[in-house]
């Protein structure tokens, strides 16, 4: 969550090519990181701060992601490696 959204992009680009050469990714993002607006919570000023910091560039990123690399599914990733065990 905050890392994905912390990371400028290039970097974030930069590393996760570092590890694809090693072993396949597995991204997760939660869709509340994807909001576009910040809700009206009642929390100290840091708390918003840190859990929103730059929530609305996140689709953005994700879009830029999703144009750079090639993604799958876990059971696809499985099924085209015939692995037999998990």
């Amino acid at each position: 969550g905050f890392y994905f959204r912390f990371i400028p992009f290039l970097l974030y680009k930069i590393f996760l090519k570092s590890v694809q050469k090693e072993r396949p990714i597995v991204l997760y993002i939660h869709p509340h990181e994807l909001y576009n607006f910040i809700p009206d919570i009642k929390a100290p000023f840091w708390k918003i701060k840190l859990k929103y910091w730059k929530v609305n560039k996140s689709l953005e990123k994700l879009e830029r992601l999703l144009r750079s690399f090639k993604f799958t599914s876990v059971e696809n990733y499985i099924n085209e490696n015939q692995y037999d065990e998990i």
